[in-house]
């Protein structure tokens, strides 16, 4: 079944917008909405009602991270999916690593420049639109399971001090 899109709690944090992004990857093609719910708990029928409308709950009831035994909302979807890490490329399970461990120990809300830190801050702010961020975010993952799957493969980084300088010059 194609999912139209995912169902989540509000306020999204990065965990669950890069699951979301895992998501997409995994069906090799977007999700064009989403449901957000002021609250996670979410009855067994109620999930089942949600998949079969093509929205994928995303930390809801039985299938939150903690509830399954996972370290986090984008491992978690990978094991409701039924899919092994195996499965995955090497920066999905770089961004399992580091969600997991963010989650267990709050690693990357130690920094005060650290992206999900600042994400969820700019949500404290009235003129900050909360489907811009989670778009914007969702280019950040985008952007880090590139470079990550670039790495693996032994590649060179697609940007180097002197592209950016050509493309930022107003930094120099």
């Amino acid at each position: 079944q194609t999912i139209r899109g995912i169902v989540t709690p509000r306020p999204l944090l990065p965990d669950e917008i890069s699951a979301a992004v895992v998501l997409e990857r995994i069906q090799g093609q977007p999700w064009s909405e989403i449901r957000l719910l002021d609250h996670s708990e979410c009855s067994p029928e109620q999930i089942d009602k949600f998949l079969a409308q093509g929205f994928f709950p995303i930390e809801l009831g039985e299938i939150s991270y903690k509830a399954i035994g996972a370290g986090s909302a984008t491992e978690a979807l990978v094991k409701t999916l039924g899919l092994d890490l195996a499965d995955l490329n090497a920066g999905e399970i770089k961004l399992i690593e580091l969600f997991a461990r963010r989650n267990r120990d709050g690693y990357m809300n130690q920094s005060w420049m650290s992206l999900p830190r600042i994400l969820g801050n700019l949500y404290d702010f009235p003129e900050y639109n909360e489907m811009n961020l989670i778009e914007r975010f969702k280019d950040v993952v985008y952007f880090f399971l590139e470079d990550e799957n670039r790495r693996a493969r032994g590649e060179a980084p697609a940007r180097t001090d002197a592209s950016m300088s050509n493309e930022l010059p107003d930094l120099e």
